[in-house]
């Protein structure tokens, strides 16, 4: 007799970290000379338009990310009458990456190299330890000053931050608790070669 296998259903993602508020409180403490919160935002991959009258600004960018390793799978029991899952979880690296921007003599690159700096002492790590990820490395401050709508240079410093967390996804998987067997039949007795 056979048993059709159920196909897993009601997947469901379960972020580990907070990858995206780690960044941004980060970049809101370390970036001296400070800067007003509200200037800091998540560009949100281009898909946001830049603040307009305004050339102080810091705009986040999640670049890329890369999964490392295989996928772990762990079985979470159901509570009560919900049917037990299956949690998967696999590390993934981000590039994160910071733009600074400032009309202001110096700003961009002085938040730039105090970022990058906290960023490689053990206080970045330790900072985003808080919020279940890690920072593995930061990149050395770039010079990027381009013309911006004000028709004059104005200086921008990216900074690029190398972080890792875990993502999780969980599934419904049906399960049994009770077996019912009629023979148990010792195979060196029962089946002789």
């Amino acid at each position: 007799m056979s048993q059709d296998i159920a196909i897993p259903t009601s997947p469901v993602r379960v972020s580990t970290g907070r990858l995206r508020d780690a960044v941004y409180d980060f970049t809101a403490m370390y970036a001296i000379p400070e800067i007003d919160q509200e200037n800091i935002f998540w560009a949100n991959q281009n898909r946001m338009s830049l603040p307009a009258g305004i050339e102080d600004f810091i705009s986040l960018y999640i670049v890329s990310q890369v999964r490392h390793g295989t996928a772990v799978e762990c079985t979470i029991p159901g509570v009560g009458n919900e049917p037990d899952r299956i949690g998967i979880v696999s590390l993934f690296e981000y590039l994160i990456q910071i733009d600074i921007y400032s009309n202001s003599l110096n700003y961009a690159r002085d938040r730039a190299m105090t970022i990058a700096n906290i960023g490689r002492s053990s206080i970045g790590p330790l900072f985003f330890n808080q919020y279940d990820c890690s920072l593995l490395y930061v990149d050395d401050p770039r010079d990027m000053t381009a013309i911006m709508d004000s028709q004059q240079f104005v200086q921008r410093y990216m900074v690029q931050l190398r972080c890792c967390m875990p993502e999780a996804t969980t599934v419904n998987f049906d399960t049994f608790d009770t077996a019912y067997i009629t023979r148990i039949e010792n195979v060196d007795v029962h089946h002789k070669p």
